[in-house]
């Protein structure tokens, strides 16, 4: 029996242990850099996205349903980038959203080429990105915001 037990434990001790969890990349990277400075600019510009949508599906109800998966997509984008990596710190007050426009097409047209703008500027954050992984991320975002543009224009019509 003795043999039987120290037999048991003897093969616990040679089994692999189980891996240990990677470190995620906020605790491995500095919390300030390039690449910090980027992923908080575009986290802000996300917010920003997302409250300007807000206001006009509360403007406009009728835009609800055409807006309820560009916003997901820009909450999903969001946790993506913040994932990523550590975000600097920055003390900027999130920047006050024009009021929509008085007509629903109006307003989809401005949230279009606020999505143009968007897609534009992904593309200068993907150059300038540091990390592989980043611009990746930062391509994949870019995408979706063209396709959004691409919607907001069918909705519009």
């Amino acid at each position: 029996m003795l043999l039987a037990a120290l037999g048991g434990l003897l093969a616990a001790c040679t089994e692999p242990a189980p891996p240990e969890p990677a470190p995620t990349r906020s605790a491995a990277s500095p919390a300030s850099g390039p690449d910090a400075e980027l992923r908080a600019r575009v986290v802000a510009d996300k917010d920003a996205l997302i409250q300007r949508i807000d206001q006009v599906t509360a403007s406009h109800p009728g835009t609800a349903e055409s807006l309820r998966t560009v916003r997901e997509a820009h909450g999903i984008h969001r946790e993506a980038v913040r994932a990523n990596g550590p975000l600097a710190e920055t003390g900027d007050e999130p920047a006050a959203q024009p009021s929509p426009a008085a007509s629903a097409r109006a307003a989809l047209t401005e949230l279009g080429e606020a999505e143009r703008v968007a897609a534009s500027q992904r593309l200068e954050d993907c150059l300038a990105a540091q990390d592989a992984e980043l611009a990746s991320l930062l391509a994949g975002v870019r995408a979706g915001e063209r396709v959004h543009v691409a919607r907001l224009q069918a909705a519009a019509s």
